[in-house]
């Protein structure tokens, strides 16, 4: 297994948010900058298959929304990138859908074009979620104030 940390900021960094890609397959955390690093050469977006949020702080998530949105504008232009599964605290689907109408001005009915682009996915701690030649595990983690907060437990 290859781990790859895309960013290890956070919401004061003027770089990029703390975020790692296990295998070009997993990406933990989307946060600021992190959609940037992501479309860079050395790294193949085409692989991604997942994309887990640890929890709802800005500097975790914010930039999927711009991952969202590439993955439509390639797909609107015959570039067929995959429809990744996007793994979602509770609570996360609700809040997703409310950033991607502020943050990408849509017009179309977000439930709608968030389906288009991704399977979204709210887990709950300590139950396991098979992926081809994965099983990832949710577990409660102490993040101060913030609650829940989860880290994850990746096995091949």
């Amino acid at each position: 297994m290859s781990l790859h940390i895309i960013g290890s900021g956070n919401v004061r960094a003027f770089d990029i948010c703390a975020s790692a890609l296990i295998d070009n397959t997993i990406l933990i955390d989307c946060g600021y900058n992190v959609y940037k690093r992501l479309v860079q050469p050395d790294i193949d977006i085409n692989k991604l298959q997942s994309v887990f949020i640890t929890h709802l702080h800005s500097d975790h998530f914010f930039d999927l929304t711009a991952l969202l949105s590439y993955v439509s504008y390639a797909n609107e232009h015959n570039q067929e990138l995959s429809k990744f599964q996007v793994f979602l605290p509770p609570g996360g689907i609700n809040t997703l859908t409310i950033l991607a109408v502020y943050a990408l001005n849509l017009n179309d009915d977000p439930v709608l074009w968030l389906e288009n682009v991704a399977e979204l996915h709210e887990y709950q701690a300590d139950v396991p979620i098979q992926l081809p030649g994965y099983k990832v595990t949710p577990v409660l983690v102490d993040h101060g104030p913030m609650k829940p907060a989860y880290g994850f437990i990746v096995e091949t």
